[in-house]
């Protein structure tokens, strides 16, 4: 018989009682006027007498261990308390401006973990996980990219794209299984084939899928990724453009090894001792935010440019480099500002 919780708050009150004895109340979790202190020392602060508030107290992963009875009812919350929780996180501690960004980030994250551990240990119905689970996969969507250009030591993008990468297969497993024909289904598997461009299983998957739905955003996934396959990159930034915007963060992540394969093939094509291509229109055509970017993207591989010119020649490209970073773009920049962040989140990009 499965289990099912009794915990009808977002955090059991025997955790609440431990953590507030031992000191491990995050800053998040505390009363307002704890934060201007926090923002000053956070080093400091728990060691000093906080103001807790348990409204605000979300329950922490916690890894299974021997003797840890993960199954009591009481530290369990039910499917309708996680999806609440979940909406508060988002709704309330994402817009969080008291703490660094990678901080609530953090808190986040961990407090998902521990919601999809009371999801997995009580296996609601399949609507109850999908109603879960889909705004966990938006945040982490949302997180890789506004956290592109932190350093590892703020913000894992592995662990990140962990999380991420398990969401999606338990959300395409339950599609899969409930046969689901829904808007936010079809979000979703756009979503599942962009993050996994070039996989060949998962366009051969999505394209027996699409036949039955007609959605554009659907038919701008599958584009993007037979472009990718034939390195059609002028193809890829054509669709980029009229993507929404969550799906536009999607592809954000695949940007430095789609620019790379395009500088390497215009490079074989257009190498020339005597002839030379336009910077500018190289930061038109690869999407770049500005010549600067596209200059040092150009250096970056080793290719030469003088007065805003490029030189291709097959010998000068940079093989053995990394991979270029991430970064942020300008398009993705100005539709976030005009951009509820938490409805993002919470509801579906299409509509």
């Amino acid at each position: 018989m499965a289990i099912r919780g009794i915990c009808m708050d977002m955090c059991p009150k025997q955790e609440i009682i431990l953590r507030q004895r031992e000191g491990l109340v995050h800053i998040l979790e505390q009363c307002d006027d704890n934060h201007e202190s926090h923002s000053k020392q956070y080093k400091k602060i728990h060691r000093q007498k906080i103001k807790v508030d348990h409204n605000r107290m979300v329950k922490a992963f916690q890894r299974s261990a021997a003797g840890r009875n993960m199954l009591c009812p009481e530290d369990l919350r039910p499917p309708d308390v996680l999806f609440q929780t979940v909406v508060y996180l988002i709704e309330r501690i994402l817009k969080n401006t008291y703490v660094k960004w990678p901080i609530v980030y953090n808190f986040i994250t961990d407090r998902l973990r521990a919601v999809r551990q009371d999801m997995v240990i009580q296996q609601p119905t399949p609507e109850e996980r999908l109603k879960i689970l889909v705004p966990i996969v938006r945040f982490h969507i949302y997180s890789s990219y506004r956290l592109c250009t932190e350093s590892v030591h703020t913000f894992d993008p592995k662990l990140n794209n962990t999380h991420l990468i398990e969401c999606l297969a338990s959300l395409i497993y339950l599609f899969d299984l409930d046969n689901t024909d829904s808007t936010t289904r079809w979000e979703i598997e756009a979503v599942n084939l962009l993050w996994n461009l070039g996989d060949s299983y998962t366009l051969t998957r999505f394209i027996s899928l699409s036949k039955t739905s007609n959605h554009q955003f659907l038919k701008m996934a599958k584009d993007i990724s037979f472009a990718y396959l034939r390195n059609n990159y002028n193809g890829i930034f054509n669709i980029f453009t009229k993507l929404p915007v969550l799906l536009q963060m999607v592809l954000a992540s695949h940007l430095p090894l789609i620019r790379r394969n395009a500088l390497r093939t215009m490079n074989n094509a257009y190498s020339s001792k005597n002839l030379t291509y336009p910077l500018s229109k190289l930061k038109s055509l690869l999407k770049f935010n500005n010549d600067e970017e596209a200059l040092n993207e150009c250096k970056y591989y080793g290719l030469k440019v003088d007065n805003g010119n490029i030189h291709f020649l097959r010998e000068t490209f940079d093989h053995s480099v990394k991979l270029n970073t991430m970064k942020k773009l300008d398009l993705i920049d100005s539709s976030l500002r005009e951009t509820e962040h938490p409805l993002l989140l919470l509801q579906c990009s299409w509509t």
